[in-house]
């Protein structure tokens, strides 16, 4: 009885064996078994995914880094500064005729 199933058994894997196909297809279902079971497949798949999105946040950066290079560019130029100057800290040229209104004098 066992023998008969040991030879049942080896013949069919010496069938499988003089068939190139099936030996491709039967290693190629092991090998992805086994990928998928180690968790390969799964690292790899996230790791790709990792780099498409580092990839993305390096061009955003890259991006921002050349707008602050403009804006580098123009901040060194006078009349940008004397525009900064007046828009953020409020300042006035010599001459310029400055408005003053009290709580009192505000609508409502």
């Amino acid at each position: 009885m066992l023998r008969k199933l040991f030879d049942r058994f080896f013949s069919l894997v010496n069938l499988i064996l003089y068939r190139p196909k099936k030996v491709f297809y039967v290693f190629a279902g092991l090998v992805f078994i086994s990928l998928v079971f180690d968790g390969t497949l799964i690292q790899l798949w996230r790791l790709q995914s990792e780099y498409k999105q580092g990839a993305k946040e390096i061009r955003g950066l890259s991006q921002r880094i050349q707008q602050l290079d403009a804006e580098l560019l123009r901040a060194q130029k006078l009349d940008y500064i004397e525009k900064e100057a007046r828009t953020r800290f409020d300042l006035v040229e010599e001459g310029d005729l400055v408005f003053v209104f009290t709580e009192s004098e505000l609508p409502n």
